[in-house]
């Protein structure tokens, strides 16, 4: 975009264009990528948390609390590691 009274080059729309036309742009970005492959840890542990044992899933009349047969959380040691060497490969 010109500034008034100053003269405007016809050729540069065109030359901005092609600039345009030959723009590399990365989606998503590093950042992106890496919040989504460290959340999966955190659906890691979800998912292995929700796998109770089996009494309290086939006898519910027990009336009995479900309990992880795992037990894991963010500070389990093969989470922590996982999530360190994933963060290092990107």
């Amino acid at each position: 975009m010109a500034i008034e009274g100053e003269e405007v080059d016809p050729n540069a729309a065109v030359v901005e264009e092609e600039e345009d036309k030959n723009r590399v742009i990365f989606k998503p970005s590093l950042q992106e990528c890496e919040d989504f492959v460290v959340s999966c840890m955190g659906k890691i542990i979800e998912s292995s948390n929700r796998v109770n044992n089996l009494e309290s899933d086939l006898m519910p009349f027990l009336a009995k609390v479900g309990i992880p047969n795992f037990p894991i959380d963010d500070n389990f040691p093969w989470i922590t590691d996982g999530v360190k060497k994933l963060q290092d490969m990107i």
